[in-house]
């Protein structure tokens, strides 16, 4: 049940665990509109239930999700998250309809149910079973990922081929292979918000390359005005049968007729905004505000809509408790304790701000019993690309305790047994002055 609305200005919350141009500009956007921003991130984030009241914190009238779930390692969780929020305050692009968005194959089903045309495909648990499939195909077929994003590791495969059963921990499937006119392949990204189409562009592969998405490289036009008033329809179609209240939706045309190729919640602004001038940012800050029964001033939504503001935000919501009310100093080296299942080491860690997750040896994870595996990190260094188990672990400095998805790595040719992540660190300021051990 949705709590009774806030006055003017509204507190619009922008749901997003990563750092991304997309969020600060929704953010930014918020503000020019005359409303208060909040990003909502792990360290911000609680949920409770006392004497039957849920308390849900940081409290916000309205909410924007912007869950990179298909880059998560556990998008259930953070699914599960983003539904606590939906059953207090006005939400777009809610649990229910990202659940349904996010796998390919189940998107495809409701898409192909609500009877809007999408390209032939096929899905099997079984890899014997989607190997036999692709062995009666004639022709090409594309072969990827039920759950992925920037076409990685998607592949064009023949009957030839052999294909496997998942990709990246993710159950693949076979899709048929669309051809398009024209001298390189191509596909058109339409924006929808709110029930809205507010642009297109079309996405023309680079040479060499078969896959359109901006990141591998293709070029981007505008089709705004151009494009046919049936592909705008299907798009907004196809964002309204999946529940959401924005996407990019990919379409391609072939024989005269056009397909969805996938609807995506959380599609980036960049190229698009290159392409078209167009900043969804500011349609979806109108769009949460309207929600919540705020006021756009329409003089302002023209100024954001010129603007693709990314600039780090003035909303620096943080929970505090009485004895956090300073933001705790760590070094460049710090004594930490890392706690495992079969017991605890003091060890010397060292900072590294350019590092995502915490890092420890593979033998001090040994002596303390750390696991079990609860995923795999893609990990590039000096000698390429290596694939490194995740564990839970627990990790104390001096001010607290912080449990995180460290890496397990090789470290006994290293000075220091633990490197500090961003997963740890953003909860301090650092001081390279500072070193274990010195006053």
């Amino acid at each position: 049940m949705h709590s009774p609305r806030k006055a003017d200005p509204l507190l619009v919350g922008v749901l997003s665990l990563h750092n991304s141009a997309e969020t600060k500009a929704i953010c930014n956007a918020v503000t020019e509109l005359g409303h208060t921003p909040v990003w909502i991130r792990r360290e911000d984030f609680s949920w409770s239930v006392q004497d039957g009241t849920i308390e849900i914190k940081p409290s916000v009238d309205v909410l924007c999700n912007r869950l990179l779930l298909t880059k998560s390692d556990r998008p259930l969780e953070e699914i599960e998250v983003l539904g606590l929020f939906e059953r207090t305050v006005p939400t777009l692009n809610g649990a229910e309809a990202v659940s349904r968005a996010i796998h390919k194959v189940r998107a495809a089903s409701v898409l192909a149910d609500a009877g809007i045309p999408v390209p032939d495909a096929y899905f099997a648990i079984s890899g014997t079973r989607l190997q036999d499939r692709l062995d009666t195909l004639d022709g090409r077929a594309v072969h990827k990922a039920g759950i992925g994003t920037n076409g990685q590791r998607m592949e064009a495969v023949e009957s030839s081929d052999a294909i496997p059963a998942r990709i990246q921990g993710w159950q693949s499937f076979l899709q048929s292979f669309i051809e398009t006119d024209g001298e390189r392949p191509s596909d058109i990204r339409v924006y929808v918000v709110d029930g809205e189409a507010i642009g297109a562009m079309r996405r023309t592969a680079a040479p060499d390359e078969w896959r359109s998405n901006v990141a591998r490289g293709s070029s981007v036009e505008d089709v705004s005005d151009s494009l046919e008033s049936a592909a705008y329809d299907l798009a907004i179609d196809a964002t309204a049968a999946l529940g959401l209240d924005y996407a990019g939706v990919d379409l391609i045309r072939s024989a005269d007729e056009w397909y969805v190729l996938e609807v995506n919640a959380t599609a980036g602004f960049k190229g698009f905004r290159s392409a078209t001038g167009i900043n969804p940012a500011a349609a979806i800050a109108r769009a949460a505000i309207e929600r919540a029964g705020g006021r756009v001033d329409t003089a302002a939504l023209a100024a954001v809509r010129e603007e693709f503001d990314t600039s780090p935000p003035d909303t620096s919501y943080r929970q505090r408790t009485e004895r956090d009310t300073e933001t705790p100093t760590i070094g460049y080296t710090a004594d930490v304790t890392v706690s495992g299942t079969d017991g605890r080491v003091d060890a010397v860690g060292k900072v590294d701000t350019g590092a995502r997750r915490t890092s420890i040896d593979t033998k001090l994870a040994g002596e303390i019993g750390v696991g079990p595996i609860v995923g795999h990190a893609t990990v590039r260094n000096g000698s390429g690309i290596r694939r490194r188990p995740l564990v839970e672990v627990s990790i104390g400095t001096d001010s607290s305790w912080h449990t995180v998805e460290a890496n397990i790595s090789d470290r006994s040719g290293m000075r220091y047994p633990v490197l500090l992540g961003r997963d740890i660190l953003t909860d301090y300021r650092i001081d390279l002055t500072r070193r274990a051990g010195e006053e």
